[in-house]
């Protein structure tokens, strides 16, 4: 995990406006890299990270399960931003459904002997 703060510590420095990074003292470099490793997320009970390489291009699928630390406005807020009925969302979970109901069709059928391999 160390080696992920230094890159979100780089990161933040990169983002700053050039004439910002340039007045930064070592001292205020060194304190907001610190800063930055400090607020290391916590680990997930559950945490599922995988990258789909398909032909045409890679994506991600990120899971993430735990108790709940977010506030009710960060919640509402989050809410706002990223709406759950979306067209995406919505393609996601009938696909997801379809694969699953289609694995599910082909385990009764090798189970019930219809397909014999």
């Amino acid at each position: 995990m160390a080696m992920m703060a230094e890159v979100r510590g780089e990161v933040l420095l990169r983002r700053l406006p050039n004439e910002v990074r340039a007045s930064l003292t070592s001292t205020q470099e060194t304190a907001l890299l610190r800063a930055v490793a400090d607020n290391e997320p916590l680990q997930h009970p559950v945490d599922i990270r995988l990258s789909l390489p398909l032909p045409w291009r890679r994506y991600y699928l990120v899971l993430l399960s735990g108790t709940e630390r977010r506030s009710d406005i960060r919640l509402a807020s989050e809410r706002a931003d990223r709406p759950l009925a979306t067209a995406g969302n919505f393609i996601f979970v009938g696909l997801a459904a379809g694969v699953m109901s289609g694995l599910f069709l082909i385990a009764v059928l090798l189970a019930s002997a219809v397909i014999e391999f």
